[in-house]
């Protein structure tokens, strides 16, 4: 049983962090096309984060729950306690940052179109953010190759 739950966890991580890996190629992407195109992304953003991200995140950290304790493993484990914690700086970087500032940038484009200076303000403030929240989910996966500690 062990394994069918490392399975899935790690699944799930793959597709959370293959997804963040793609948005950002695609808002580079994006960019690339013009506010026009930054505009459309975004809301393929926000569907994505509310029907793929927050799903297989919750995924993620229930099956590696699920694993540490069919597995056996120690729940002191440094590589655990990382693990642990990049799941809720990721978490909180999604519902504090992310989350409410793609909510208010699909606001103002439809308000104030896609050219507008404080909607790409907004729109950097999430490359910022995406950028970060990428990067701890790489080093989550570091840490839960790695296993510092053991």
């Amino acid at each position: 049983m062990t394994d069918v739950l490392k399975f899935l966890h790690v699944l799930s991580a793959a597709i959370w962090v293959g997804g963040g890996f793609m948005l950002q190629a695609l808002l580079y992407r994006s960019r690339k096309l013009g506010p026009e195109a930054v505009g459309r992304f975004n809301e393929t953003a926000e569907w994505t984060s509310n029907h793929v991200f927050m799903p297989v995140s919750f995924a993620a950290l229930i099956f590696g729950i699920a694993t540490v304790i069919s597995g056996g493993y120690d729940w002191g484990d440094l590589w655990i306690t990382l693990g642990l914690v990049g799941f809720f700086l990721s978490a909180i970087n999604g519902m504090a940052v992310l989350g409410p500032t793609a909510k208010k940038m699909k606001a103002l484009v439809a308000e104030r179109g896609p050219n507008d200076p404080v909607v790409a303000h907004m729109g950097r403030r999430l490359d910022l953010f995406g950028k970060v929240d990428l990067a701890i989910l790489i080093a989550v996966v570091f840490v839960m190759v790695v296993k510092p500690g053991v």
